[in-house]
């Protein structure tokens, strides 16, 4: 799996990112647990918005997360930067297969959200469009 390495100004690596169209949230989850010693302290749930996992590696915390919530990529970050754990987690992630599924009611959150609000945005525009036409007519 392709990823990219973020740094800071002092040219650290606090984190890495992957593309999002090829591996699901639970995938991702699936992705860490198949590294030795590993302790996933949270696994993605449907209402999770930016950070859907944390795990231990090392004794050491790192995230996962979602920019945003909805983002096309997702991040794996720790508190501290150029930590060798980070590094073996991200060539974990290049030598492994990208793995979809298992997001269903977290997409099924998003859509049924999407769909409320279009439907109350079309109310509103249609209670502006009759009384526009009720006052001038």
């Amino acid at each position: 799996m392709k990823i990219d390495r973020g740094s800071n100004d002092n040219g650290e690596c606090y984190c890495f990112s992957f593309k999002n169209r090829k591996v699901s949230r639970s995938g991702t989850a699936q992705i860490i647990e198949q590294l030795e010693g590993t302790e996933i302290t949270h696994y993605p749930r449907w209402s999770d918005s930016d950070v859907f996992c944390t795990f231990t590696f090392r004794d050491i915390e790192f995230e996962a997360y979602e920019m945003w919530g909805d983002s096309d990529e997702y991040t794996i970050s720790a508190h501290k930067p150029d930590l060798e754990e980070l590094e073996i987690i991200a060539k974990h992630f290049e030598a492994s297969a990208p793995i979809k599924g298992g997001d269903f009611a977290h997409n099924l959150y998003f859509l049924v959200n999407w769909a409320i609000f279009s439907w109350v945005i079309i109310g509103i525009g249609y209670a502006i469009w009759t009384g526009f036409e009720w006052i001038f007519s």
